[in-house]
């Protein structure tokens, strides 16, 4: 992959992480990264799962701890 490709993927991540940091849905903010994409329709959600991949490899997102998931 050459660097233009690879610093154009990672702009099209971070627009949807500025989308969810912003507190939109997680539905429009995806959207707002996928259609900046320079890639097919029928391959954005490989796209996605790599975004999601990748972000969980580097610690940016997980699992919530379960007792803030319980309420009492």
């Amino acid at each position: 992959m050459r660097f233009d490709e690879l610093q154009g993927r990672l702009s099209e991540a971070e627009e949807a992480l500025r989308a969810i940091r912003a507190g939109q849905p997680l539905g429009e903010a995806i959207e707002a990264g996928v259609t900046t994409a320079r890639v097919p329709a029928a391959r954005r959600p490989q796209l996605v799962r790599q975004w999601f991949t990748a972000w969980a490899e580097l610690g940016w997102i997980c699992a919530p701890e379960l007792d803030q998931l319980v309420r009492t």
